[in-house]
């Protein structure tokens, strides 16, 4: 039964596209966090549900079901992880000017943290560097690495995250956008949807130490074009009512201009 195992793993293992059959226990998930002000942190996950830490506040081991290891291999092709490209360290930024022409500004991250994550499979590879401007998906497939991981952003022991409020997906139109408070409470965005429920997404202070992780950044980054009346996608923890928010996408057609 092994050897049968084997051989699609090694006649597919390539280096271009993962395998299509093997062993859980064939796998590593690696997420490393470099930060640009201090000590990062290394999680390691294998297949067999072995967890090792290194970095902020020494190494440590622990252990998980192997189900649950399988569940996050499955999130690596949800997110269409093997498809994204090898680096993120920039972004687009489309200007509309007062002559209806179309400016695109490319802005490039200096001085910001790095989340590398990759998966090996047998002899097969493949990492992304999260510098800035990556896929909202990568950054939700980092978060479930890191709470599988029993660790927070920062990499500080999290065990709270196993008694935490479900995984929360909220759509629908801005209808209030409170700031009054940003340095000490944070951004709360309150979203309605189709059938008129409400939700409140918060977005935590960004000045408090230590260093924001880049998706806290990456929200912050988009506050200043969002506007109330904005169709918007998010995501986070929390529940229906409320929820702390980790990802933010305004789709293009959500506001109207002539053009």
């Amino acid at each position: 039964m092994i050897f049968w195992l084997l051989i699609p793993l090694l006649a597919t293992a390539d280096n271009l596209n993962p395998p299509t059959s093997y062993p859980l226990e064939y796998v590593t998930i690696t997420l490393t966090m470099k930060s640009a002000w201090e000590e990062g942190y290394t999680v390691l996950i294998h297949g067999n549900g072995d967890i090792a830490y290194s970095g902020l506040g020494g190494d440590r081991e622990d252990s998980v079901a192997r189900s649950i290891v399988g569940d996050l291999v499955k999130e690596f092709y949800k997110s269409r992880f093997f498809d994204l490209r090898a680096e993120y360290n920039y972004r687009n930024r489309v200007v509309i000017n007062a002559d209806r022409s179309v400016s695109v500004h490319r802005e490039i991250a200096t001085d910001q943290n790095t989340v590398h994550l990759s998966i090996q499979i047998g002899s097969y590879w493949k990492g992304v560097s999260d510098i800035w401007g990556a896929p909202h998906t990568l950054h939700i497939l980092e978060e479930k690495i890191l709470k599988v991981a029993g660790i927070d952003e920062y990499g500080r022991i999290d065990r709270t995250t196993e008694d935490a409020d479900i995984d929360v997906v909220v759509s629908g139109r801005v209808v209030q956008i409170d700031t009054s408070d940003v340095d000490n409470n944070g951004v709360f965005i309150h979203i309605e949807d189709e059938s008129g429920n409400r939700s409140v997404g918060k977005i935590t202070p960004l000045v408090k130490a230590p260093p924001p992780p880049i998706w806290k950044m990456e929200l912050y980054y988009r506050l200043p074009t969002l506007k109330v009346g904005d169709r918007i996608f998010t995501s986070g923890r929390g529940n229906l009512e409320n929820f702390d928010m980790r990802t933010l996408v305004t789709p293009y057609w959500s506001r109207k201009r002539s053009i």
